[in-house]
C-alpha cells in the first residue's frame, strides 16, 4: 500500500492458499509469463518452521496485486519433520528387503542369504541419514535439513530397528543353514551392543544423566557401526567372488565419502 488513492491496483490484494510450496512457486512463475509483474519471489517471509509464511506476491496485467501462500513446511520437509517417519522407514527397509530375498530366492538356504545380505544393504542409507543429519544441516541449512536434524534421534532408532531385522535374518542363515565360528562374531557383536545402548540412551532423560559419558558413548558407537560397514564392504570389494565386487565397490567408497563430509562440515563450523 502506498500513499496514492486507493484503486483496484493499491490497498487490496487478494491471497490464494495453496498446500505446497512448489504451487506458490508455479503459480508465481505462470503469472510472469502472462504478463504479471513480480510484486515478491517466492521465499519464506519470518523464521522458517512449523508456522512458516512461504508467499509469493505479484500483479495481474491490470494492476490487482495478488500472492499465493503456503503455511507451514513444504510437504517433504513436513514428512520429514514427523516423529514416526524415520522408524517406519527403518521398518519399511527391514520388511521389504526380507519380501523381496523370499521372492527372488530359490529355496530356504538362498532365501536365508539373500535376506540376510539385503537387510544389510537397506538398513545401510539409514544409517547414513542419522550419521549425517547435522553435516547436512550445516552445510546446506534449509526446511529438510533442519527437520532431519531435529529427528537425528528418530533416525537412528529407525536405523536400530532396521538392522534388528537384519540381525533376525543374519541368526537365521547363520544359525541354519550357514554356522560360523564365534570368534568372528565378535565385532558385528559389539556393533550391535553399542547400536542398542544408543537407542536406549536416545532420549533427553539419559542425557541428562550420562553427562559427557552419553556424548562419548553415541560418538564412539556411531563411528564404530561405520567402521564395521566399511571393513564389511571393503572386504566385499576385494573378493574372491567377483559377486560381490559391485556392492563393495559402490558402498564402501560411500561410506567413506560420508566420512570425508562429516569431516568438512565440522572444519567449516
Amino acid at each position: 500500500m502506498t500513499a496514492k488513492p486507493t484503486d483496484r491496483g493499491n490497498g487490496h490484494m487478494a491471497a490464494i492458499a495453496v498446500d505446497e510450496r512448489t504451487k506458490v512457486d508455479a503459480l508465481h512463475a505462470r503469472a510472469l509469463e502472462l504478463g504479471g509483474t513480480c510484486e515478491g519471489p517466492p521465499g519464506v517471509r519470518g523464521e522458517e518452521g512449523a508456522q512458516a509464511f512461504y508467499a509469493a506476491y505479484f500483479r495481474d496485467p491490470d494492476g490487482n496485486k495478488l500472492c499465493a501462500f503456503r503455511i507451514g513446511l513444504g510437504l517433504s520437509a513436513a514428512w520429514l519433520d514427523r516423529r514416526r517417519t524415520p522408524l517406519l522407514a527403518g521398518l519399511a527397509a527391514g520388511l521389504v528387503a526380507v519380501a523381496a530375498a523370499l521372492l527372488a530366492g530359490e529355496g530356504p538356504p538362498q532365501q536365508a542369504l539373500l535376506a540376510a545380505r539385503w537387510t544389510a544393504r537397506t538398513a545401510a542409507p539409514v544409517f547414513l541419514v542419522a550419521y549425517l543429519a547435522s553435516s547436512l544441516w550445516r552445510l546446506w541449512p534449509g526446511p529438510v535439513t533442519a527437520a532431519l536434524l531435529k529427528r537425528r534421534r528418530q533416525w537412528g532408532l529407525g536405523f536400530a530397528l532396521a538392522h534388528s531385522i537384519h540381525l533376525a535374518a543374519l541368526l537365521v542363515n547363520i544359525i541354519v543353514f550357514r554356522p560360523r565360528p564365534v570368534s568372528t562374531l565378535v565385532g558385528g557383536g559389539l556393533a550391535y551392543l553399542l547400536i542398542y545402548l544408543m537407542a536406549l540412551t536416545s532420549n533427553d532423560a539419559s542425557q541428562r544423566l550420562l553427562g559427557r559419558w552419553w556424548t562419548w558413548l553415541h560418538r564412539i558407537g556411531i563411528h564404530y557401526v561405520w567402521l564395521i560397514f566399511v571393513i564389511s564392504y571393503t572386504s566385499r570389494a576385494i573378493h574372491a567372488d567377483p559377486a560381490y565386487h559391485v556392492e563393495g565397490r559402490v558402498l564402501a567408497p560411500l561410506f567413506l565419502a560420508a566420512l570425508a563430509l562429516r569431516l568438512y562440515a565440522r572444519h567449516k563450523r
